[in-house]
């Protein structure tokens, strides 16, 4: 049973490991993307109020896009914790 329960943890980890990896990479891009996004001009032909509009569902967007990373930083966090208090369950 140890050996199965060390197996899931190796696994886990290493999952989390890679999810990590990704969302480090990704952060860049993003602050990019908002730097990029507020040095936009208008398109020709757009009014100050359709720029407004563009720029608002972009970064609506974008916000969802960090609230879904977020989220999944909570739920590593979450995993994390399981897995501590049972490698913590195992010493005893």
């Amino acid at each position: 049973m140890d050996n199965h329960v060390t197996s899931i943890i190796e696994h886990i980890a290493a999952s989390q490991a890679r999810l990590a990896d990704i969302l480090a990479a990704k952060c860049p891009v993003v602050e990019h993307a908002v730097i990029m996004l507020s040095a936009l001009p208008a398109a020709p032909g757009e009014d100050v109020e359709e720029q407004y509009e563009s720029a608002a569902a972009t970064m609506k967007s974008l916000t969802a896009y960090l609230n879904g990373c977020a989220e999944l930083e909570d739920a590593l966090a979450e995993n994390m914790s399981l897995v501590i208090k049972e490698l913590a369950e195992q010493d005893e």
